[in-house]
């Protein structure tokens, strides 16, 4: 589940002591084994090391590009300053990255880690956070939501071995990368996709909301989010697709960003951008989430 909260400017200095960086012991801390990514498509003692080593990388980089952590007995919680899209909205935003709990079931010690990432954010400043969690991690849902996060929508993590089959029947199209100068064109088609949180948050000035996904277009473009692959049916950019290498010692690559212009949606194009990314990630297992 996506959620979303603005915070108030009420100031609280219980949770000052927590705030700090976390320390070495954290990146050791048995909590980072609950909340894995890819550990359902990569499973066994042969991948669990990896999962380990990529959560830790992930705690360490965050605080040394300048996020925050909290810790407790029962788990630690990990935010980052979102520097794009403040810039873009006006005002600091952050983006609750990770909530590693020892038993999340329970959620036993959630309410003190969600408790004191508020007060984080407000000691910083931050008025939009936004996070991502599991659906089944109901208390700390409750504690999120009980304290004015919203949930705003709700993603499934999709993924499968590579390669992936061709498909069959695709549309007579070239994939390739984009110029400089279809810019225009690739953030348009980008801002057609309006299914996600930025326009169902009814806080969020749609024009805004669009300003979105038009910048990921362009910044992927240029290579500063992910790379670019797009969709020429008969010398019209019909659609693009943004990827990145997620983990590459696990082999594993994330499509991020798909659109295609209505004018050529049923035609299969999608699956030909698909097929795109797999060819120009390689790896082993191609991740995306709806």
């Amino acid at each position: 589940m996506l959620l979303c909260g603005t915070l108030s400017a009420k100031k609280s200095s219980r949770y000052m002591s927590n705030i700090e960086k976390l320390s070495q012991r954290h990146l050791e801390h048995l909590s980072l084994s609950s909340d894995l990514e890819f550990q359902g498509m990569l499973r066994g003692e042969a991948h669990a090391a990896g999962h380990l080593a990529r959560e830790r990388e992930r705690v360490a980089n965050t605080l040394a590009a300048g996020g925050w952590g909290v810790a407790n007995a029962h788990g630690l919680a990990l935010v980052r300053p979102l520097d794009w899209d403040s810039g873009h909205f006006g005002y600091a935003c952050a983006d609750l990255l990770r909530i590693y709990l020892i038993d999340p079931d329970s959620g036993e010690g959630s309410g003190d880690l969600v408790a004191g990432v508020l007060d984080g954010c407000r000691q910083r400043g931050v008025r939009l956070l936004s996070g991502r969690l599991s659906a089944g991690w109901i208390p700390t849902l409750g504690e999120l939501t009980s304290r004015g996060a919203m949930v705003v929508d709700t993603s499934v993590e999709l993924g499968r071995r590579l390669p992936l089959a061709s498909p069959a029947g695709a549309p007579a199209l070239v994939i390739r990368s984009g110029r400089p100068e279809e810019g225009d064109r690739l953030a348009d088609i980008a801002q057609g996709f309006t299914l996600n949180r930025f326009h169902r948050d009814r806080r969020i000035d749609p024009v805004k909301a669009r300003g979105v996904y038009r910048g990921w277009a362009r910044t992927a473009l240029e290579g500063r989010h992910g790379d670019l692959l797009l969709a020429e049916v008969e010398g019209e950019v019909a659609g693009l697709a943004t990827f990145a290498v997620a983990d590459g010692e696990l082999g594993v690559g994330l499509v991020a960003l798909v659109a295609v212009h209505p004018d050529f949606r049923g035609r299969r194009v999608l699956d030909a951008l698909m097929a795109g990314c797999e060819r120009a990630l390689g790896g082993d297992v191609l991740v995306t989430s709806t």
